[in-house]
């Protein structure tokens, strides 16, 4: 009898945490999406890049009101993504006026080695 007990009381609070755990993964925190992809101008390096990108991680960006991350990735045709979260549009639309009236100096030495006549644009809304 001891043992339908303890197994029923196991079995219930597996239950109890399954349910729990797929109520998680289907709420979740809005989010404003910008995916960019591009190429390099001429004459600047992978590791160049990388550089000016963790300069532009450890400045504006991060002290922004709203922002989530910033993800880079680049594929075999040397064509570079950057995928940028806030939390809302209107965050990350104040990050983007505040880089068009003044070029931030980490921002500077990153947006110079972009050819941004290769540059396409995406926004999202993240929905779960």
């Amino acid at each position: 009898m001891k043992k339908i007990i303890v197994l029923t009381t196991i079995l219930f609070s597996l239950s109890i945490l399954l349910i729990a755990q797929n109520n998680n993964s289907m709420t979740s925190k809005s989010e404003y999406i910008e995916i960019a992809k591009f190429q390099l101008k001429a004459g600047f390096s992978d590791e160049q890049f990388l550089q000016a990108e963790q300069t532009v991680r450890k400045g504006i960006i991060k002290d922004t009101k709203g922002y989530i991350g910033r993800e880079l990735f680049k594929n075999e045709n040397n064509e570079w993504t950057v995928i940028l979260r806030y939390d809302t549009k209107e965050n990350m639309d104040a990050l983007l006026a505040l880089l068009k009236k003044n070029l931030h100096p980490s921002f500077q030495d990153y947006a110079s080695m972009i050819d941004f006549s290769t540059m396409r644009k995406e926004f999202l809304f993240k929905k779960i």
